[in-house]
């Protein structure tokens, strides 16, 4: 089961709603037939999973003007360099293929800002989508430079209630990138269960998402990793899964996965 954490009193920032709009007068008419619908581009990196057999969405959001890098933490004032993991495609050195109980590929009729978007169905009651850094990508994020991780979150045309989904932060004190059984990290003098994991496991609540997600709306989620008080010590970041209840077993879209960063040099 997810377990809520404890946040701290600090500042989180508040996803805000996109609402969609209707596609307008040049368009023809929306057929009626469901087979006739596009089907979603699925990039070759996902060439070996199956395409989601669920209707497509007929609206497409609005397309809001994209965040500058670096981005800008108001509520300390402090600026942030804004890493993409996802954006079009998965970016070089991360991987999804230690995903759990779930079927996944890109979507290119539900977006946020860009022509593709991550589109996950889980296949049965707790799935994870999970990011992992690969060994051979020569890249290295230490957690002290490590703020905190965002992305954007849409049922589609179905709702998302904000305990539907929960987000973690894997890392590492021995590896630099993501291992299956990396045990180098612990807590003294906690046991670490299915109820209690290592790396907490954040519902949408805590993290800014304050009522439901209503169908067709995007909304921003990002993690601060100071704010998880009960998480260990740990030198780097290897991973990022974001975690759907075993009461959420619809397709949802991810979009504009990314990590943010202090500027070197910045407090």
């Amino acid at each position: 089961m997810i377990q809520p954490t404890i946040c701290s009193a600090l500042a989180r920032r508040v996803g805000y709603l996109i609402p969609l709009l209707l596609l307008a007068a040049c368009a023809t008419a929306t057929p009626t037939d469901s087979t006739s619908r596009p089907v979603p581009t699925v990039a070759p990196i996902f060439s070996d999973q199956r395409a989601t057999p669920i209707p497509r969405p007929t609206l497409s959001p609005v397309k809001p003007l994209p965040t500058p890098d670096p981005v800008t933490r108001t509520d300390w004032g402090e600026e942030l360099i804004e890493v993409p993991l996802f954006g079009d495609q998965l970016s070089s050195g991360w991987s999804l293929q230690h995903s759990q109980g779930m079927r996944f590929g890109t979507n290119s009729i539900f977006v946020y800002d860009s022509r593709f978007s991550l589109e996950a169905l889980p296949l049965a009651g707790e799935g994870k989508l999970y990011l992992t850094l690969d060994p051979d990508t020569g890249a290295t994020y230490l957690r002290d430079q490590v703020v905190g991780v965002s992305f954007w979150l849409s049922g589609g045309d179905r709702p998302v209630a904000n305990d539907d989904f929960a987000v973690t932060v894997v890392g590492s004190d021995a590896y630099s990138h993501w291992v299956a059984g990396d045990t180098s990290v612990q807590i003294v003098g906690r046991d670490v269960t299915p109820e209690e994991p290592l790396f907490s496991e954040t519902r949408l609540y805590y993290l800014g998402v304050s009522r439901d997600i209503p169908a067709n709306t995007w909304v921003e989620v990002t993690l601060w990793l100071d704010e998880r008080e009960v998480d260990p010590d740990y030198r780097y970041v290897t991973g990022i899964y974001i975690k759907n209840s075993m009461y959420y077993q619809s397709t949802y879209y991810v979009d504009r996965v990314s990590l943010l960063l202090r500027r070197p040099g910045g407090s």
